[in-house]
């Protein structure tokens, strides 16, 4: 499987292993619309590659993850993303050798562990009085992630 793919679906079992402290009624990548708030949707940024050193062909892999964090209300937004941060930061993050078979994916064993190179939170503000919003975005914040994948390719 593809490392950009293999990095999310990662994330997304290491939120659901971490659930019990999170308690977010949806983790996913699907679209917020889809799910139970509060929810944590992760989507794929960029990606950037570092040569291990002059003249090499390979290379360490930093890619960028947005995970969007919705609240019912401003106190569960702030809650949310607070835990999401700690979580994030307090953890080894492992990586999994996940492979795909009748429409599921198999998740084997850790391959490596992730570690953040940089990592910022906004709170999303669309411009609007919140009361001219739809719920699902009147509370929404995003933590903006880089990963260094921890292995070299």
């Amino acid at each position: 499987m593809e490392v950009t793919q293999t990095v999310i679906l990662s994330l997304v079992k290491f939120l659901e292993n971490n659930n019990d402290y999170l308690e977010a009624k949806s983790i996913n990548r699907r679209t917020s619309e889809e799910k139970e708030l509060p929810a944590v949707i992760i989507r794929e940024g960029t990606s950037s590659f570092k040569n291990i050193e002059i003249g090499s062909k390979q290379f360490w892999r930093e890619i960028t993850v947005y995970f969007e964090v919705f609240g019912k209300n401003d106190k569960e937004r702030l809650d949310l993303k607070d835990k999401l941060i700690h979580l994030l930061r307090k953890n080894d993050i492992p990586l999994y050798d996940i492979s795909s078979g009748d429409g599921e994916y198999i998740f084997g064993n850790i391959i490596n562990y992730m570690t953040i190179v940089d990592m910022s939170d906004y709170k999303i503000n669309l411009g609007e009085d919140l009361a001219n919003l739809n719920l699902i975005d009147r509370y929404r914040h995003l933590i903006t992630v880089t990963f260094n994948v921890g292995r070299i390719e």
